[in-house]
């Protein structure tokens, strides 16, 4: 029974993981589409991307002190993107500064024109 307490004391003192969707911007140019995503205090280290089925998928953890030497996680970023048939998914370019994730998504090359000689 001393074991089952301390075990809850302890999940008890330990802060709650917050679930945030974090703020993102999307602006489109003629030949790509920007996503700026707004992750304060996330370590680049911490960031995954991935892109599946159409989908790009965005996450991230914030980690604070811990009781112990470990440090704790305490918040967790999650961002989902539907990419459009007309984006380049293979070709996406991610740079992270200042708590600031900036994604290009190009544009596929749609039609081109072909010179008659």
């Amino acid at each position: 029974m001393t074991t089952a307490c301390a075990t809850q004391c302890e999940a008890q003192a330990q802060p709650a993981l917050r679930q945030v969707t974090p703020r993102a911007n999307i602006y489109e140019a003629a030949s790509k589409v920007y996503v700026e995503v707004e992750v304060p205090g996330v370590k680049k280290e911490d960031l995954t991307l991935r892109v599946e089925s159409g989908q790009l998928h965005f996450e991230a953890r914030r980690y604070g002190k811990g009781a112990g030497e470990q440090p704790e996680p305490l918040y967790a970023y999650s961002r989902n993107f539907t990419l459009a048939s007309h984006l380049d998914a293979e070709n996406i370019a991610a740079q992270y500064e200042n708590g600031v994730l900036r994604l290009e998504i190009p544009r596929k090359e749609t039609g081109r024109v072909i010179p008659v000689v």
